[in-house]
């Protein structure tokens, strides 16, 4: 008998055990999740679940296009994403990641067999652990992604920094459109606030531009980072 579907290979918003997220590279197919347009209309949302192409071992979460949130890269040997090392504590969730000369993917079984579980991504564009209970006959959230504002891919744009939920801009740097920001719209990020000399010394003012270390930023690897960022020497306050 010739198959007509398989359910397994258009997951909607749900991914159950077993169904794979990512790649077949023989076949030209690839498994990811869309949201649902609102909780009560299940046409295609804005909001997609997608394995990285590139073979990192990463999953994003796009918003069309945009990049909304990025799982870091697979870690093997803990066996969880370098974003999320909670995973290491899952107790009923078994997640795994395979990659072969024709698929690349990544996908999970329940410990427990007996345990009703899910992933589903919502129509907010997170991706939720979900648990069936018998007893209140409701689905339990007991873990999403991206928890924080924090999370999400560039919340603060570029040169934009950020802490818990609450976007600032990088010493020398203003916002680009104070009234977007203030209304909490800080995708425009942050512009410098004096225009760098780049070596210039015909300025008026005879300064030259310095480097300021900015030290110990998350980046998506999750770990902290320190680099040196160019500023005109005003915004220094140093002489030379």
């Amino acid at each position: 008998m010739d198959t007509i579907l398989q359910g397994f290979d258009y997951p909607t918003d749900t991914m159950l055990p077993g169904m794979k997220l990512g790649y077949c590279k023989r076949a030209g197919k690839t498994w990811s999740l869309v949201s649902w347009k609102s909780i009560e209309y299940p046409s295609p949302g804005v909001f997609s679940l997608e394995f990285d192409p590139k073979g990192t071992g990463q999953i994003f979460i796009l918003q069309g296009s945009t990049m909304y949130w990025a799982s870091g890269n697979w870690v093997g040997d803990g066996e969880v994403f370098s974003l999320i090392p909670e995973m290491r504590l899952n107790i009923m969730f078994n997640f795994s990641y395979s990659l072969t000369k024709d698929e690349n993917y990544f996908n999970y079984s329940m410990y427990n067999s007996s345990i009703v579980g899910r992933l589903v991504l919502d129509v907010s564009g997170q991706i939720k652990q979900t648990r069936w209970l018998e007893d209140s006959h409701q689905w339990h959230s007991y873990w999403f992604q991206p928890r924080t504002q924090c999370e999400v891919y560039a919340y603060c744009g570029t040169f934009g920094i950020c802490h818990g939920d609450a976007c600032e801009c990088l010493q020398g740097f203003e916002p680009g459109s104070p009234k977007n920001w203030n209304l909490k719209d800080t995708s425009g990020g942050c512009v410098r606030k004096t225009v760098l000399q780049c070596g210039d010394t015909t300025h008026t003012n005879g300064e030259r531009d310095r480097f300021l270390l900015v030290s110990n930023l998350s980046d998506d690897s999750g770990n902290g980072q320190d680099f040196y960022l160019k500023l005109a020497a005003s915004e220094l306050n140093v002489k030379v």
